[in-house]
This record gives C-alpha cells, structure tokens and sequence, in this order.
C-alpha cells in the first residue's frame, strides 16, 4: 500500500479522487495540506461539500479480508439502522495514488467529543461535586444502553475504546472507525 505522505498527495490532486459519492466534496484544509487523522491501520479526512462532511477513510497498511469485511459491515448498518452508527461505504478503486488504485472507505463525519474528553470536560467544568455525580451517571447510563442495544443485536465493534465512542453536542453517543 501507498505511505501515509503519498496518500496525502493524492487526496490533494485532482482528479485522483474516483469516488462519484463525493461529488461537490473537497478535503477540508488542515495547517500542512489536507486535514487529516492517522491511525494505526487508515487515514480519515474529513470532506466538505460547503454543507455536511463525509469521512474518507484510507488503509496504509494491509488487514486481511477487509474488502469483504466493509462490505458485510455497510450491509449490516444499513440493515439495522442503529441510532449509534453512521453509514458507511466500501468504494474499490476509489483514489489514484501514483498510478495505482486503491480502495476508501466513505462515512457520515460525526462531530462530538471523544469519550476520555468528554468526561474530561465534566470533571473541569462540574459546578460542584453533586452535578458531577449526576453527568457521570447519565453517561453511565447511556453508555449501558448502548452496550446492551449492540448486544441485543449480536454486534461487535472491535475496537471499541475512547477515541471509538463520540458523544455529539446534544449527549448522543456514536461509534466510528469500524474494523
């Protein structure tokens, strides 16, 4: 697979993105190029069409069966409709970087803080110890049911962990980064 920087250089020319869904999109900037978020395994930009934002998510290193494990995962979502999921497409082919095509991954970008900030946000702006108490237990509480939703469902996420679990302005809980 292409390196991080080459993927970067790609996302920044046009044309090279071959993806029709994002049609009216361009890659939100960043202070050095294209804003992005680099994991262990992909790279996720955030797109604008002026409107929303999409997620483009491209692999930098190799994992197994992951065409066929996206496809399953955008049929199942699409199938469940889980309040705590975002769409997501499998696009083969979808970016040209220096002359080889290579496979992307589109989803809803969701914004809300990451779960370790969010509760980080409650402990510094708690009016007293009471109303702390109170938010952590409401989060408590919707995490639960989160849990259980996904549980009753027979899914899995597989990475689930802080930076996974956004929770969006008005308290919602999301999970992203499906592998």
């Amino acid at each position: 697979l292409p390196t991080k920087d080459e993927i970067v250089q790609a996302i920044e020319q046009v044309g090279a993105l071959k993806a029709p869904q994002l049609s009216g999109y361009q890659p939100c900037p960043g202070l050095l190029g294209p804003e992005s978020y680099s994991g262990g395994f992909c790279i996720a930009f955030p797109f604008t069409n002026g409107k929303g934002r999409k997620a483009v998510r491209v692999w930098h290193q190799e994992i197994e069966n992951i065409k066929q494990r996206y496809l399953y995962i955008a049929k199942d979502i699409r199938t469940i409709q889980s309040p705590y999921l975002c769409d997501v497409e499998f696009v083969s082919d979808g970016l040209d970087v220096n002359g080889t095509s290579i496979d992307l991954v589109i989803m809803d970008w969701i914004e809300g803080l990451p779960l370790k900030m969010y509760i980080q946000d409650i402990l510094n702006n708690g009016k007293d110890e009471a109303s702390i108490k109170i938010a952590l237990q409401e989060l408590a509480n919707k995490l639960l049911a989160m849990f259980q939703h996904f549980h009753a469902l027979g899914f899995s996420h597989g990475d689930l962990q802080h930076d996974n679990i956004l929770v969006q302005n008005d308290g919602t809980l999301k999970v992203i980064d499906y592998d």
